[in-house]
């Protein structure tokens, strides 16, 4: 049974992921699919830093270089 600080945590965790499907759904209805679904898929890249900051993780060398050219990529696709 979830008591103090983990009932909060899940719950921030079930309102932050309800946000995000909204702020999604949201994007795509009213911009561009195709960037907005290219941009929603860099949650992998989010997932990796999350882990290094919060819990210590290191990001080794070719998670590092993931997300660099990942980044290149979505930058090339904006222009």
């Amino acid at each position: 049974r979830l008591a103090g600080w983990p009932i909060a945590v899940v719950i921030g965790v079930g309102v932050g992921d309800t946000l995000g499907n909204l702020l999604f759904a949201a994007s795509a209805a009213r911009g561009l699919v195709s960037l907005t679904s290219v941009l929603a898929s860099l949650y992998p890249i989010v997932t990796v830093v999350l882990a290094a900051v919060v819990l210590g993780e290191r990001v080794g060398r070719g998670q590092l270089a993931g997300i660099v050219l990942t980044l290149a990529g979505v930058a090339l696709i904006s222009l």
